[in-house]
């Protein structure tokens, strides 16, 4: 889980790293960074809104779980459930975007 939520950071600081002069780095970013958003997007919804809690708030099971009057135990699972169909979405653009950062 650790390292599947690196390689959105990283992802994210390659893309905010680009050059304006570098255009077609840029367009490949963009193309990489709307489908790794679209593979959010098209979560269930609850999972949806339990990734995104943790991921762009940073908030923690516990915080989760009272926000949503669930249990902690449910949000473990729907994020477990999330990081699932993320890992397979993601796995083609996560290999690109290392040989890039890496080559």
């Amino acid at each position: 889980r650790v390292l599947f939520r690196s390689y959105l950071f990283e992802f994210g600081k390659y893309y905010q790293d680009i050059e304006p002069e570098d255009m077609i780095d840029a367009e490949t970013a963009a193309y990489l960074r709307k489908n790794i958003y679209d593979s959010i997007e098209d979560l269930p919804p609850k999972c949806k809104e339990v990734f995104m809690l943790w991921f762009t708030n940073g908030l923690k099971n516990r915080e989760i779980a009272e926000r949503l009057g669930i249990s902690e135990k449910t949000v473990e699972k729907q994020k477990t459930k999330a990081f699932r169909i993320l890992r397979i979405d993601i796995r083609p653009f996560i290999r690109f975007i290392y040989s890039i950062i890496f080559l």
